[in-house]
Protein backbone atom coordinates (compact mmCIF):
# COMPACT_ATOMS: atom_id res chain seq x y z
CA UNK A 1 0.00 0.00 0.00
CA UNK A 2 1.55 3.38 -1.00
CA UNK A 3 2.39 5.77 1.81
CA UNK A 4 1.25 9.40 1.86
CA UNK A 5 1.99 12.38 4.08
CA UNK A 6 -1.31 11.73 5.85
CA UNK A 7 0.13 8.50 7.23
CA UNK A 8 2.69 10.53 9.18
CA UNK A 9 0.35 13.16 10.61
CA UNK A 10 -0.91 13.02 14.20
CA UNK A 11 -4.12 11.05 14.76
CA UNK A 12 -6.71 13.62 15.77
CA UNK A 13 -9.61 11.17 16.22
CA UNK A 14 -8.40 10.97 19.80
CA UNK A 15 -9.83 9.71 23.01
CA UNK A 16 -10.31 13.05 24.69
CA UNK A 17 -13.74 14.36 25.57
CA UNK A 18 -13.58 18.10 24.97
CA UNK A 19 -16.15 20.37 23.30
CA UNK A 20 -18.12 17.23 22.45
CA UNK A 21 -21.51 15.65 23.06
CA UNK A 22 -21.62 12.41 24.98
CA UNK A 23 -24.03 9.94 26.57
CA UNK A 24 -23.15 8.27 29.86
CA UNK A 25 -23.96 4.69 28.88
CA UNK A 26 -22.48 2.92 31.92
CA UNK A 27 -20.99 3.67 35.33
CA UNK A 28 -19.16 1.68 37.98
CA UNK A 29 -17.40 2.43 41.26
CA UNK A 30 -13.82 1.16 41.10
CA UNK A 31 -10.45 1.38 42.78
CA UNK A 32 -7.79 3.39 40.98
CA UNK A 33 -5.66 1.30 38.63
CA UNK A 34 -3.32 1.90 35.71
CA UNK A 35 -0.83 4.70 35.23
CA UNK A 36 -3.44 7.35 34.36
CA UNK A 37 -5.64 6.61 37.35
CA UNK A 38 -2.66 6.39 39.69
CA UNK A 39 -1.60 9.84 38.52
CA UNK A 40 -5.08 11.18 39.18
CA UNK A 41 -5.10 9.49 42.58
CA UNK A 42 -1.82 11.16 43.53
CA UNK A 43 -3.31 14.50 42.52
CA UNK A 44 -6.15 13.81 44.94
CA UNK A 45 -3.69 13.22 47.80
CA UNK A 46 -4.79 9.66 48.51
CA UNK A 47 -1.37 7.98 48.58
CA UNK A 48 -1.88 6.38 52.03
CA UNK A 49 -5.06 4.54 51.06
CA UNK A 50 -6.52 3.05 47.91
CA UNK A 51 -8.41 5.74 45.95
CA UNK A 52 -12.04 5.02 45.04
CA UNK A 53 -13.89 6.68 42.19
CA UNK A 54 -16.78 6.54 39.76
CA UNK A 55 -15.75 5.29 36.32
CA UNK A 56 -18.03 6.52 33.52
CA UNK A 57 -18.33 4.99 30.07
CA UNK A 58 -19.20 7.80 27.67
CA UNK A 59 -20.26 7.40 24.06
CA UNK A 60 -19.70 10.39 21.77
CA UNK A 61 -20.28 10.87 18.04
CA UNK A 62 -17.02 12.84 18.04
CA UNK A 63 -15.00 9.77 19.11
CA UNK A 64 -14.39 6.51 17.29
CA UNK A 65 -15.36 4.41 20.32
CA UNK A 66 -16.74 4.93 23.84
CA UNK A 67 -14.21 6.17 26.38
CA UNK A 68 -13.88 5.71 30.12
CA UNK A 69 -13.41 8.65 32.45
CA UNK A 70 -12.67 8.25 36.18
CA UNK A 71 -13.58 10.74 38.94
CA UNK A 72 -12.21 10.20 42.44
CA UNK A 73 -14.56 10.34 45.43
CA UNK A 74 -12.13 9.54 48.26
CA UNK A 75 -10.38 6.41 49.52
CA UNK A 76 -11.19 2.98 50.85
CA UNK A 77 -10.88 4.20 54.44
CA UNK A 78 -14.04 6.22 53.76
CA UNK A 79 -15.89 4.32 51.03
CA UNK A 80 -16.64 0.63 50.52
CA UNK A 81 -17.62 -0.64 47.08
CA UNK A 82 -20.77 -2.82 47.10
CA UNK A 83 -22.86 -4.83 44.63
CA UNK A 84 -20.08 -5.37 42.13
CA UNK A 85 -19.38 -1.67 41.75
CA UNK A 86 -22.97 -0.53 41.48
CA UNK A 87 -22.85 1.45 44.72
CA UNK A 88 -20.56 2.73 47.45
CA UNK A 89 -21.28 3.02 51.17
CA UNK A 90 -19.73 5.47 53.60
CA UNK A 91 -18.02 3.20 56.14
CA UNK A 92 -18.43 5.47 59.18
CA UNK A 93 -21.72 7.08 58.17
CA UNK A 94 -23.78 4.64 56.07
CA UNK A 95 -26.72 7.06 56.01
CA UNK A 96 -24.71 9.70 54.14
CA UNK A 97 -25.12 9.65 50.37
CA UNK A 98 -23.00 12.51 49.06
CA UNK A 99 -19.34 13.01 48.20
CA UNK A 100 -16.91 15.50 49.73
CA UNK A 101 -17.69 19.09 48.83
CA UNK A 102 -16.59 22.41 50.26
CA UNK A 103 -13.80 24.64 48.98
CA UNK A 104 -11.88 21.65 47.60
CA UNK A 105 -14.49 19.13 46.46
CA UNK A 106 -13.44 15.73 45.21
CA UNK A 107 -13.62 15.20 41.46
CA UNK A 108 -16.78 13.11 41.87
CA UNK A 109 -18.57 15.99 43.62
CA UNK A 110 -17.35 18.44 40.97
CA UNK A 111 -18.88 16.10 38.38
CA UNK A 112 -22.23 15.89 40.21
CA UNK A 113 -22.41 19.66 40.70
CA UNK A 114 -21.59 20.22 37.02
CA UNK A 115 -24.33 17.77 36.03
CA UNK A 116 -26.91 19.47 38.25
CA UNK A 117 -25.91 22.93 37.03
CA UNK A 118 -26.14 21.83 33.38
CA UNK A 119 -29.51 20.14 33.90
CA UNK A 120 -30.84 23.20 35.73
CA UNK A 121 -29.70 25.54 32.96
CA UNK A 122 -27.29 27.25 35.34
CA UNK A 123 -29.48 26.73 38.43
CA UNK A 124 -28.00 23.95 40.57
CA UNK A 125 -31.10 23.79 42.80
CA UNK A 126 -33.30 23.12 39.76
CA UNK A 127 -30.90 20.40 38.67
CA UNK A 128 -31.02 18.81 42.12
CA UNK A 129 -34.83 18.65 41.85
CA UNK A 130 -34.37 16.61 38.66
CA UNK A 131 -32.24 14.08 40.53
CA UNK A 132 -34.67 13.92 43.44
CA UNK A 133 -37.43 12.93 41.00
CA UNK A 134 -35.04 10.42 39.39
CA UNK A 135 -34.85 8.73 42.83
CA UNK A 136 -31.16 7.78 42.79
CA UNK A 137 -28.35 8.70 45.19
CA UNK A 138 -24.99 9.80 43.76
CA UNK A 139 -23.59 6.80 45.65
CA UNK A 140 -25.46 4.57 43.16
CA UNK A 141 -23.88 4.03 39.74
CA UNK A 142 -27.27 4.31 38.03
CA UNK A 143 -27.44 7.93 39.21
CA UNK A 144 -25.11 8.78 36.31
CA UNK A 145 -26.32 6.43 33.58
CA UNK A 146 -28.61 7.48 30.75
CA UNK A 147 -27.89 11.20 30.69
CA UNK A 148 -26.59 13.13 27.69
CA UNK A 149 -24.44 16.24 27.97
CA UNK A 150 -22.15 18.54 26.06
CA UNK A 151 -18.72 18.19 27.68
CA UNK A 152 -15.81 20.61 27.97
CA UNK A 153 -12.46 20.22 29.70
CA UNK A 154 -12.35 22.36 32.86
CA UNK A 155 -9.30 23.12 35.00
CA UNK A 156 -9.83 21.78 38.53
CA UNK A 157 -7.44 22.40 41.42
CA UNK A 158 -5.38 19.44 42.55
CA UNK A 159 -4.90 18.61 46.21
CA UNK A 160 -1.53 20.26 46.71
CA UNK A 161 -0.39 22.34 43.77
CA UNK A 162 -1.49 23.02 40.22
CA UNK A 163 -4.58 22.09 38.25
CA UNK A 164 -5.65 19.34 35.89
CA UNK A 165 -8.07 19.56 32.95
CA UNK A 166 -11.07 17.30 33.53
CA UNK A 167 -14.09 16.72 31.24
CA UNK A 168 -17.25 18.09 32.85
CA UNK A 169 -20.81 18.54 31.57
CA UNK A 170 -21.61 22.09 30.50
CA UNK A 171 -25.00 21.67 28.75
CA UNK A 172 -27.76 19.09 29.21
CA UNK A 173 -29.00 17.35 26.06
CA UNK A 174 -31.66 15.16 27.64
CA UNK A 175 -31.98 11.58 28.77
CA UNK A 176 -30.33 8.91 26.65
CA UNK A 177 -30.93 5.17 26.34
CA UNK A 178 -28.54 2.97 28.32
CA UNK A 179 -26.29 0.86 26.13
CA UNK A 180 -27.55 2.25 22.84
CA UNK A 181 -26.14 4.74 20.39
CA UNK A 182 -27.32 8.31 20.42
CA UNK A 183 -30.49 9.60 18.81
CA UNK A 184 -32.18 6.38 17.85
CA UNK A 185 -35.50 8.21 17.50
CA UNK A 186 -34.06 11.00 15.34
CA UNK A 187 -36.46 10.29 12.46
CA UNK A 188 -39.35 11.47 14.65
CA UNK A 189 -37.82 14.94 15.08
CA UNK A 190 -40.14 17.63 13.70
CA UNK A 191 -38.00 20.31 12.04
CA UNK A 192 -40.25 23.25 11.22
CA UNK A 193 -39.52 25.98 8.68
CA UNK A 194 -38.84 28.40 11.55
CA UNK A 195 -36.21 26.05 12.99
CA UNK A 196 -34.67 25.51 9.55
CA UNK A 197 -34.33 29.29 9.13
CA UNK A 198 -32.95 29.71 12.64
CA UNK A 199 -30.29 27.06 11.98
CA UNK A 200 -29.38 28.33 8.52
CA UNK A 201 -29.04 31.93 9.79
CA UNK A 202 -26.92 30.80 12.74
CA UNK A 203 -24.69 28.66 10.51
CA UNK A 204 -23.22 31.40 8.31
CA UNK A 205 -19.42 31.41 8.52
CA UNK A 206 -19.23 28.51 10.98
CA UNK A 207 -17.88 24.99 10.74
CA UNK A 208 -20.13 22.08 11.68
CA UNK A 209 -18.56 21.82 15.15
CA UNK A 210 -18.87 25.57 15.71
CA UNK A 211 -22.52 25.51 14.64
CA UNK A 212 -23.34 22.66 17.02
CA UNK A 213 -21.74 24.50 19.92
CA UNK A 214 -23.65 27.69 19.05
CA UNK A 215 -26.97 25.84 18.86
CA UNK A 216 -26.40 24.27 22.28
CA UNK A 217 -25.35 27.49 23.96
CA UNK A 218 -27.69 30.02 22.35
CA UNK A 219 -30.82 28.22 21.16
CA UNK A 220 -31.57 25.60 23.82
CA UNK A 221 -34.85 27.34 24.70
CA UNK A 222 -35.93 27.82 21.05
CA UNK A 223 -35.33 24.33 19.65
CA UNK A 224 -37.21 21.30 21.04
CA UNK A 225 -35.04 18.74 22.81
CA UNK A 226 -35.61 15.94 20.27
CA UNK A 227 -34.74 18.24 17.37
CA UNK A 228 -31.69 19.63 19.19
CA UNK A 229 -30.33 16.14 19.82
CA UNK A 230 -30.81 15.26 16.15
CA UNK A 231 -28.98 18.41 15.07
CA UNK A 232 -26.01 18.13 17.43
CA UNK A 233 -25.68 14.37 17.89
CA UNK A 234 -27.48 12.81 14.94
CA UNK A 235 -27.65 13.51 11.23
CA UNK A 236 -29.95 16.54 11.44
CA UNK A 237 -27.44 18.90 9.83
CA UNK A 238 -26.76 16.38 7.06
CA UNK A 239 -30.49 16.22 6.37
CA UNK A 240 -30.60 20.01 6.04
CA UNK A 241 -27.62 19.89 3.68
CA UNK A 242 -29.33 17.23 1.56
CA UNK A 243 -32.47 19.37 1.44
CA UNK A 244 -30.46 22.39 0.26
CA UNK A 245 -31.08 24.34 3.47
CA UNK A 246 -27.38 24.39 4.40
CA UNK A 247 -24.34 24.61 2.13
CA UNK A 248 -20.68 24.08 2.99
CA UNK A 249 -17.92 25.94 1.13
CA UNK A 250 -14.50 24.54 0.26
CA UNK A 251 -13.23 25.51 3.74
CA UNK A 252 -15.97 23.39 5.35
CA UNK A 253 -17.82 26.48 6.56
CA UNK A 254 -21.51 27.13 6.02
CA UNK A 255 -22.50 29.81 3.49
Amino acid sequence: MPKTKDDFQPDTSGGFLDDADGDIIDAEFTEASGDYLKKMAMAEGSAKATPIGINLTIESPDLERPIEQWYSIGADDVWEIKNGGKEVVNIKHPDRHSFRGGKKPCRGMSLVEAMATAIGGGNVDKGQEFFIKRDKFMTEADFFVGLSFHWDRVALANVGEGTSDVPLPTSFLGEATKGKSKVKDAESADVTEDIEKLVSDAAVGLTERELKSKLIREFKDKIPETVMRDLVSGDGLKKLEDAGKLTLDQDKKYL
